[in-house]
């Protein structure tokens, strides 16, 4: 009779982790669709949020609104009298920078890249280069302040990073959102690159790291 009371002991108390980890999943799930409607992320065709994500939405699912922390950043170099340097690894056409931009003229300087050869803004024209993610660090110089990568760097993230981190300068900061799959482990960022994990997140197949240049 012990033996069998004990059984479903274990068996009731299994049950209450599965409902403990079922009902945490839910409360996550709705936090983050939370967050993707505060920062203005809107599902569509791709699962990854790849294509016309806005610039608040860019460091998802990290809880961070990227466009105020970019705008924030600005400010404080502008206090200082110079200009906030920024990278987009991925920046497409770079439409998505454009009210940021617009609204912090001479505060911003925007650079990026992209995989394939395709049409800018007039605003970035000479600005955005082509290359893979792994070798930015060899068509731009260390200057930057602030560097992100959404979904550019697909099975090569870890190298991404390393390239990325190259043209930060110290103290700088670098964001790269990519598959679950293929993203490295924090283990592996630690010990292979020159950047600290300031914090990370995941979602339905993406993981984000927020880093930091030592």
């Amino acid at each position: 009779m012990l033996g069998k009371a004990n059984g479903n002991g274990s068996k009731n108390q299994a049950n209450q982790q599965d409902g403990k980890w079922l009902f945490e999943k839910q409360m996550r799930t709705l936090e983050k669709l939370e967050l993707m409607r505060e920062v203005g992320i809107t599902r569509k065709e791709t699962p990854y949020f790849t294509w016309d994500v806005p610039l608040s939405g860019y460091a998802f699912p990290l809880h961070t609104n990227f466009e105020k922390f970019v705008s924030m950043q600005a400010e404080s170099k502008a206090s200082r009298g110079i200009p906030l340097f920024v990278f987009d690894a991925g920046i497409g056409s770079g439409k998505q920078w454009l009210p940021l931009m617009k609204g912090m003229e001479g505060k911003i300087e925007l650079y990026g890249s992209n995989v394939l050869e395709q049409q800018v803004v007039p605003e970035l024209a000479g600005r955005v280069v082509v290359c893979q993610g792994s070798s930015v660090h060899q068509k731009f110089p260390q200057k930057f302040d602030i560097a992100v990568s959404r979904h550019q760097a697909a099975f090569e993230e870890l190298e991404a990073m390393l390239s990325l981190s190259r043209i930060l300068v110290p103290g700088g900061y670098l964001f790269m959102v990519g598959d679950a799959r293929t993203m490295p482990e924090r283990e592996t960022i630690m010990k292979q690159t020159s950047v600290a994990l300031m914090a990370e997140d995941s979602f339905e197949g993406i993981k984000a790291y927020w880093l930091l240049k030592r």
